[in-house]
């Protein structure tokens, strides 16, 4: 019998399906009482906030917001989650709005051509940062889908630990603890 040719790997389905997967990897890495994330899209990492931390949602998409404020709005008036909040911005205006304890950054950055220079600004506005970007391996680089870095590795990403990878993607922690070793 043939080989099924069908990529399964959530992260290549390009819906929300790869969105939870990612945040199941990061969940246990989320930290203090306020989470800001960027390029939220549908805002399905608010479910993987903890009771009693506030989780912001940012993206620029409008169609993603619109649909993030209905969806949700129900589920935050019916459980006693903690904040959970949606805005239309792009989020290199919106970082600047307070200090975080924790920015999520998923497969975000790679859609700006400065997009490895953001990833060394976000610090400045939390005490931790989690990203991912798709992984170059083998030196194979990745499929567009808009964007604009690409053959990334993590080597541009100075002062991140790596900690995971997937078939796609690399996940990538700064922590301001790191500095102080």
């Amino acid at each position: 019998m043939g080989k099924n040719n069908t990529n399964t790997d959530p992260d290549h389905e390009g819906d929300r399906v790869g969105t939870r997967y990612r945040w199941e990897i990061i969940k246990d890495r989320l930290g203090g009482r306020s989470i800001l994330d960027v390029g939220c899209a549908h805002g399905d990492g608010c479910t993987f906030v903890p009771a009693g931390k506030q989780y912001v949602g940012v993206d620029i998409n409008t169609k993603n917001v619109c649909y993030e404020e209905k969806h949700w709005l129900g589920f935050v008036r019916d459980a006693p989650l903690g904040e959970r909040i949606f805005h239309k911005a792009d989020f290199r205006q919106f970082v600047y709005t307070k200090w975080w304890d924790c920015i999520v950054a998923m497969e975000v950055l790679e859609h700006l051509e400065d997009g490895k220079e953001w990833a060394q600004r976000l610090k400045e506005h939390c005490k931790r940062l989690l990203i991912s970007v798709p992984e170059n391996k083998d030196g194979q680089g990745e499929e567009n889908n808009g964007h604009v870095l690409r053959n990334l590795t993590v080597d541009d990403f100075p002062g991140f630990h790596h900690y995971a990878s997937n078939s796609y993607s690399m996940f990538l922690m700064w922590d301001k603890e790191f500095e102080k070793e």
